[in-house]
């Protein structure tokens, strides 16, 4: 079965998914169980959109500034700042998101950053950041991973540090024997976390 094959059928399993928030909240419990929130540094994540695992509401909880915004302080806490992904015809550029306010919906249904808004002094660069939370349709258990097809996450994930940590955050629907993939092009993921386990990609290779 080629990349395409595999694709369709995967997003069709992922559509299947059943009590969403009950499994995003575990997954994200595994996760902070595991990695602790960083104090400070930059932490990159998708927005997620239907069917996707919930990011949104455990982002706004726990990134600078709402956390001082809140408290009226007007000096920012100790948490990491949060930076959100947007599509450019060939890449993906970051942003230091620092209003949800700041985001807008696309045509395609994305939360993405105004245009406007994507000045030099908002943008950040891969090798700032110290995690990357990342999407995807479906994952091996070695961190091979199936996007929507555009290679974006791949040409953005090799830019990283090699101390920052690439987290994909699944549902345990998602997770395949075996993920066709290019290893001359695609990325694998350090860790996959699911609402069942984490997976420790990097022992399985």
């Amino acid at each position: 079965m080629n990349k395409r094959e595999f694709r369709k059928q995967a997003i069709d399993l992922r559509a299947t998914v059943t009590r969403r928030e009950e499994k995003s909240l575990a997954i994200w419990e595994r996760l902070f169980t595991r990695f602790p929130w960083p104090d400070l540094g930059w932490v990159c994540s998708y927005v997620d959109i239907e069917p996707e695992v919930i990011t949104r509401p455990y982002l706004q909880e726990r990134i600078d500034p709402p956390a001082y915004a809140r408290s009226g302080s007007g000096s920012p806490s100790n948490s990491a700042k949060l930076v959100v992904p947007y599509c450019l015809p060939q890449h993906l550029n970051l942003f230091h998101l620092r209003d949800w306010s700041q985001l807008t919906e696309t045509k395609w249904g994305l939360q993405e950053p105004a245009p406007h808004l994507r000045q030099a002094e908002n943008l950040v660069e891969p090798n700032q950041i110290d995690l990357f939370l990342v999407p995807g349709v479906a994952f091996d258990r070695r961190g091979n991973r199936l996007g929507y097809g555009k290679g974006y996450y791949d040409k953005l994930l090799v830019q990283r540090r090699p101390d920052c940590l690439a987290v994909a955050l699944a549902f345990q629907i998602q997770i395949a024997d075996e993920i066709p993939h290019d290893p001359a092009f695609d990325v694998p993921m350090d860790y996959i976390v699911t609402e069942q386990e984490l997976i420790d990609c990097r022992a399985q290779r």
